[in-house]
């Protein structure tokens, strides 16, 4: 029986004060219980479970999550790549203020209903949280003044989210648009109809007729396809049983659920695991993945230049491919119906939301992992490890020779730069792309000092041209340029300077690649990387 408002709690009348204690990138496996602090946990990216005072809550990039005080919850994330942080406050009543000293007792009480919290804006939310990590540990005045800031504005944001005011004045759209979204965080619950019309304001005859017009569903069908949707999740990433997966959602007699999921899918939930799916791929590198796995998409979002040797395969196949300038739109997607979506944590909130209303739609942590982790993610989840393992094991192989003709040429001893030239801007590559992994990770060329100084933990640093040379001078210089007549254009110009033509008659190598070959973090893309240096090495200029 539900017996929360449509908007939250109603706003507590005592003076009660949020006070910031800190704010973590998290990332646990254990259970957590903060015996006297109250906390929220926003994602930054991964998927998951959340387990909360016994209860399961899906977890994926944007979401918030509301412990109160000795409250233990503990994360369960897919694939073992999660990020998150958690931000810790107390909550104060002032009890006695006095000339010297003000007395304060602590309110267990929540500025919320515990659980998974309303999110508005969750991009702003989640920087205001990356603002608050950052500033965590800060004693100076202003680092101080910037993080309450920050923790002031966040908390006003998820309290007025999650308030309820029956001052507020809405015309029918927004009022079941309010009751969806209460749906979204609730329907593992046993929602009534009679509760939910209340909250609208609405009779229960009015509010059914009303939903149905709104919503394109009954309420009953709503909330089956939520759970649906969340079985669906939680069999494909995690490998869950469908026993305990039909308790997080709200059935209590897993038989049911499964000849319901049956009515509604058209195949037993075992079928459905184990079933080719057609999926929809929202990131280029995310296809070539597929690919090397021996799987076409029924669409994908892709490349400028195209899949280069694989775009007859995709053609051929039936693929339709889109510019990833312009992609699909939400409609779009929903006329290929897809079984699976898949992407990287660059979707936004309202992106993902709608993608998951859609189908199951994997979300890879893209800075989390690296390629070989994110190739073993969507092998799991299109149940195809015997392909991965193969490709690997052939791949590694190629790497063994490379490293030997490498060691027999003398270039294992050899410094390397990554230079890449685009339009109007050029980079310094050190991580994820461009051929860095395979240069720096797999060959282990080493870069010059100025590379790792200029670019760190980042994938790469923007620079001027004519600062190439000395700054980033290497033993081995490669110049990656982009598939375009202007690109083209600035590289031959930059090599025809002073320094440049310096450089390659004192000794300094030079070598070619194409942006169309090199630009790809994925194992295709890595593999035509590796077969362009072998053939340097077996053609020196």
């Amino acid at each position: 029986m539900v017996d929360a408002p449509l908007y939250g709690r109603q706003a507590p009348s005592s003076p009660v004060i949020n006070a910031f204690v800190s704010a973590d990138r998290y990332s646990l496996h254990a259970e957590l219980r903060l015996p006297h602090e109250h906390a929220v946990l926003i994602v930054e990216s991964g998927m998951g479970a959340l387990t909360l005072n016994g209860r399961k809550y899906p977890v994926s990039s944007g979401r918030c999550y509301y412990a109160l005080p000795n409250m233990p919850f503990s994360i369960e994330p897919y694939f073992n790549e999660f990020a998150a942080i958690l931000v810790r406050f107390d909550r104060l009543m002032p009890l006695e203020r006095s000339a010297e000293s003000i007395r304060y007792a602590r309110e267990d009480g929540g500025f919320a209903d515990w659980g998974e919290l309303a999110s508005p804006m969750p991009e702003r939310m989640l920087q205001l949280a990356r603002d608050m990590a950052d500033l965590g540990h800060s004693h100076d005045l202003l680092g101080v003044a910037r993080r309450e800031r920050c923790f002031h504005e966040w908390m006003y944001e998820l309290t007025a989210a999650n308030t309820y005011s029956s001052d507020i004045e809405s015309d029918n759209g927004e009022v079941i648009n309010r009751v969806m979204k209460y749906i979204d965080l609730h329907y593992h619950e046993n929602l009534k109809r009679s509760a939910l019309a209340g909250m609208a304001g609405f009779s229960p005859e009015y509010f059914s007729s009303l939903f149905k017009q709104i919503s394109g569903r009954s309420l009953t069908d709503y909330i089956t396809m939520l759970r649906i949707r969340h079985i669906k999740e939680r069999l494909l990433f995690a490998g869950a049983r469908l026993s305990d997966v039909a308790k997080e959602v709200g059935y209590k007699d897993e038989y049911y659920v499964s000849r319901r999921f049956k009515q509604e899918v058209g195949i037993s939930p075992t079928n459905y695991v184990l079933a080719d799916k057609r999926i929809v791929s929202l990131n280029p590198h995310l296809t070539m993945h597929l690919l090397a796995l021996g799987i076409v998409p029924a669409a994908t979002s892709a490349y400028p230049w195209g899949f280069g040797e694989y775009d007859s395969l995709l053609r051929g196949a039936g693929c339709e491919c889109r510019d990833w300038t312009t992609d699909f739109t939400n409609d779009e997607l929903a006329v290929l119906r897809p079984d699976l979506l898949i992407g990287i944590d660059n979707l936004d909130h309202e992106r993902l939301h709608a993608c998951r209303l859609l189908a199951p739609t994997l979300v890879l942590p893209w800075y989390i992992g690296d390629w070989r982790g994110h190739f073993h993610i969507l092998s799991q989840v299109c149940r195809r490890s015997v392909e991965e393992k193969e490709w690997l094991s052939q791949f590694d192989k190629k790497v063994d020779c490379v490293r030997l003709a490498m060691s027999e040429s003398g270039m294992a001893s050899l410094t390397a730069t990554i230079v890449n030239i685009r339009d109007t801007t050029s980079y310094v590559y050190l991580n994820r792309g461009m051929g860095s992994q395979v240069v720096y990770k797999e060959l282990k060329f080493n870069p010059p000092p100025g590379v790792r100084t200029a670019i760190g933990d980042r994938a790469s640093a923007a620079i001027e041209l004519c600062d190439i040379l000395p700054g980033f001078e290497a033993d081995l210089m490669i110049v990656v340029t982009a598939p375009s007549p202007l690109a083209a254009a600035r590289t031959q110009d930059m090599l025809a300077s002073e320094l440049w033509v310096k450089y390659r008659k004192q000794g300094g190598l030079v070598r070619h690649a194409d942006m169309s070959r090199w630009h790809g973090y994925d194992p295709l893309s890595i593999q035509w990387q590796l077969l362009d240096i072998q053939q340097w090495l077996d053609r020196p200029e």
